[in-house]
């Protein structure tokens, strides 16, 4: 999403190690529109009912410092903006990523 290079910033900022960031995107659409099932192209919160944006952070910090980098994306993100303008709900949240121990 256009917010990644906010939350470059942001982790630079910081100052701390950070790894890989995992997003998993889910959209919750109305296609009545695309389809022709409606007479007339409908308005951006009757398409995209719902926007869920996750993320699974691999870093060397704490979840509430996750969270203050979250917030602080929120805010610059131009897409979420855009979304939120249009009166769409987004959901989300972003956790630390829980390290997997392999057995040897």
């Amino acid at each position: 999403m256009a917010g990644f290079g906010s939350l470059c910033c942001q982790f630079q900022l910081l100052a701390f190690q950070w790894g890989p960031i995992e997003f998993h995107t889910k959209f919750e659409l109305n296609t009545d529109g695309f389809l022709g099932l409606t007479n007339s192209s409908l308005p951006a919160f009757e398409v995209f009912r719902c926007v869920v944006l996750n993320a699974e952070v691999t870093a060397d910090v704490d979840q509430d410092t996750i969270d203050q980098v979250y917030h602080a994306v929120k805010a610059r993100c131009p897409m979420r903006a855009l979304f939120e303008s249009a009166g769409v709900r987004i959901e989300g949240v972003w956790k630390k990523k829980v390290a997997v121990v392999e057995n040897e």
